[in-house]
């Protein structure tokens, strides 16, 4: 093997596939990078045996493979200072790297001691845009939960009905829920994809082309391919939540108030009952939406905004974390708060669909007295 690449490239591509490392593997091979060069391309691929990624970058080279430890070698490339970089196998699986006058030599392992890369049948198989289902897991990604006594819920729900896939996460304090149009009708489906596989993903949709990702699915994994791209993840097993009985259909009260003041005051309340259960009292009535918090060690917090209200006056109890973060992912001017009652979950909407929400529990409303 003997490939020359840009080094910037190679370096993206070692930082890519590293979401798929496991640093505590006890099979050393799983440290490593596998480096599989063509004719004109190379493949970098990282697993853990749950979740493999693979990169494909452009290079002149001459065909072969070998495994590199991943981490020092994206640590050394970042380091060099040429442009491009060149990577020859030599005996025993030793490869000298060269970049400008500095030479190193790097110890590897077979590639035949690496893993088989999964292959995935396509039983289910849809495209969507990249901008979408970027913006729809930065949205859902920070209710995922990190209960791993409850596996199923540290993982993202995928779920074909028709033209739509609906994208769902809950730590069971919180749920949010996308949907997206996928252009065709396709046979129901739903499964639950581990949360890491997902956060690995985010960063390689292009938030600002409509181009596809396209995913496919079998019985027991599923693969992501987004440009040059590849991630396959096993799925998780267990029933997720049933969270269409949970996502409240009618209210009460709607509160429309301007995003980006509403988050800040969340975040400055925040700062003063960030302690104990983090309990933000919220008052809406008549033009209005007020918000006060308070601590026994540092003091209390005061915010009113104007807002449009329906209902008359309404009462409840958040946590600040999981309202502002409803809030702050909603990437629209307002947002649309809608309740049945003081006790009831919030719905927080940032468009006009049935679809596109986030519903965060109350607290205990006998708390309510003491903070507001």
């Amino acid at each position: 093997m003997n490939l020359t690449c840009d080094r910037r490239a190679l370096h993206h591509a070692l930082t890519t596939v590293r979401g798929a490392l496991e640093e505590r593997a006890t099979l050393p091979v799983l440290k490593n990078v596998l480096i599989d060069a063509g004719t004109d391309s190379a493949r970098l691929a990282a697993s853990n045996l749950e979740l493999a990624i693979e990169h494909q970058i452009a290079a002149a080279a001459q065909p072969g493979s070998v495994t590199l430890p991943l981490t020092k070698l994206a640590e050394l490339v970042a380091a060099m200072s040429e442009d491009e970089v060149t990577l020859a196998l030599e005996a025993r699986n030793v490869v000298r790297a060269t970049s400008g006058s500095a030479t190193y030599t790097v110890m590897g392992l077979a590639a035949e001691e690496f893993p088989p890369l999964p292959e995935v049948a396509a039983k289910l198989a849809i495209s969507v845009s990249q901008r979408a289902f970027h913006r729809a897991l930065r949205y859902v990604l920070p209710c995922l939960s990190e209960d791993a006594t409850r596996p199923v819920l540290t993982g993202v729900l995928l779920e074909t009905k028709g033209d739509v896939l609906r994208i769902v996460t809950t730590d069971t304090h919180r749920i949010a829920a996308r949907a997206l149009s996928i252009g065709t009708e396709v046979p129901p489906r739903a499964i639950v994809v581990p949360g890491d596989a997902m956060k690995q993903l985010l960063p390689a949709l292009d938030q600002g082309t409509d181009e596809l990702a396209d995913v496919v699915v079998d019985d027991n994994q599923i693969r992501f391919t987004v440009g040059p791209t590849r991630i396959t993840s096993r799925l998780l097993e267990g029933q997720f939540p049933k969270y269409e009985r949970i996502i409240p259909t009618s209210h009460n009260y709607r509160v429309t108030v301007a995003r980006e003041p509403l988050q800040r005051a969340l975040k400055r309340a925040g700062i003063v009952c960030r302690e104990g259960t983090g309990g933000v009292a919220f008052e809406a009535d008549e033009g209005r939406v007020s918000l006060s918090a308070q601590s026994g060690t540092f003091g209390t917090a005061q915010e009113e905004m104007p807002a449009t209200v329906e209902g008359g006056l309404i009462r409840a109890l958040f946590n600040w974390r999981y309202l502002a973060s409803a809030v702050e992912t909603a990437e629209t001017e307002t947002v649309t708060l809608e309740l049945s009652a003081p006790v009831a979950p919030v719905v927080v909407r940032c468009e006009d669909a049935q679809w596109h929400v986030t519903v965060v529990m109350p607290l205990n409303p006998e708390a309510i007295g003491a903070v507001g």
